[in-house]
């Protein structure tokens, strides 16, 4: 079994390709040491390519029918800067990118994390595709940056807690141009609701099992069944992420730092490809689709 991503992944043309394997492999050789001590992500990110890559084929991430649809009309002359905010690979990048080619858009891309790992990533896959990248490692309320035409932000307002949110929003209008975008796909909790992540055994378990019956037939990493095993389980018990967000505090958090709300709608199928996210996780939350627009 080898990388099975060239042009085209389900329906969606792919013009720009994840070298998957290779992103996973770096990535787990290397998450160790480029990952930041203090954020507690090297299990996050040494796995995430390699389970995506195992479990979905390289699946994108959520909603690209709805960047499809959104993420063209930023574009000015042609092109379009994006800032990703936060990445746990390379598959965001990708998503924007490929929308955005497919459109007859040329993309700019400018991606911010805490930490090293995805940004490597990011930019070895820049690299392979001649798309001009820039990646920066910290806040993003440090990034010298403005006049970008969107922001996407993907299950990203998980890893943030509630008291920074406002400093967040307020760091994406700063980097965007006026009447510029900030796209989110996003899982939301019911006005008043708490989210908390829920690791049952049985359902780990179970993904355990399917994981090791696909690296019996197909190993990638230099490493042992039995090791890769107990990296995925500790990826899936990894407390990061567990602060939910609702609809009600979006709408506060817009009126806050000069965004209009302008459009969000909901898929309710509950699927998942996330290498995280357990199903059970999805329950009580319904994935949104978000549209802020910079009005001042």
């Amino acid at each position: 079994m080898g990388n099975s991503l060239g042009g085209s992944f389900g329906t969606k043309e792919r013009i720009f390709v994840e070298p998957l394997e290779a992103i996973a492999r770096f990535a787990f050789d290397w998450a160790d040491v480029l990952c930041s001590d203090h954020v507690g992500c090297a299990d996050y990110h040494r796995m995430w390519s390699l389970v995506r890559l195992l479990e979905s084929g390289g699946a994108a991430p959520a909603g690209e029918a709805f960047f499809d649809s959104e993420l063209p009309k930023v574009a000015v002359k042609g092109k379009a800067k994006v800032v990703l905010s936060g990445a746990a690979d390379t598959g965001l990048m990708a998503l924007a990118c490929n929308v955005l080619a497919r459109a007859g858009v040329t993309p700019e891309i400018v991606i911010v994390d805490r930490c090293a790992t995805p940004l490597r990533q990011s930019e070895l896959f820049g690299e392979a595709n001649d798309i001009l990248t820039t990646t920066f490692k910290g806040n993003l309320k440090e990034l010298d940056l403005e006049g970008a035409d969107a922001v996407i932000a993907h299950s990203f307002l998980y890893f943030i807690p509630q008291p920074d949110r406002a400093s967040l929003f307020a760091s994406w209008a700063k980097v965007l141009r006026p009447r510029g975008k900030v796209l989110m796909s996003q899982r939301l909790v019911p006005p008043g609701g708490k989210y908390e992540r829920k690791r049952p055994a049985e359902e780990i378990n179970e993904r355990k099992a399917k994981l090791q019956a696909k690296l019996a037939e197909y190993c990638p990493v230099n490493a042992e069944i039995s090791s890769i095993i107990e990296m995925a389980e500790r990826l899936w018990l990894n407390p990061m992420g567990g602060n939910g967000v609702s609809e009600e505090q979006l709408h506060e958090l817009c009126h806050k730092t000069g965004f209009e709300l302008s459009s969000i709608t909901y898929d309710r199928s509950q699927d998942s490809v996330s290498p995280f996210t357990l199903g059970s996780q999805t329950i009580k939350r319904v994935r949104a689709n978000i549209v802020m627009e910079r009005v001042r």
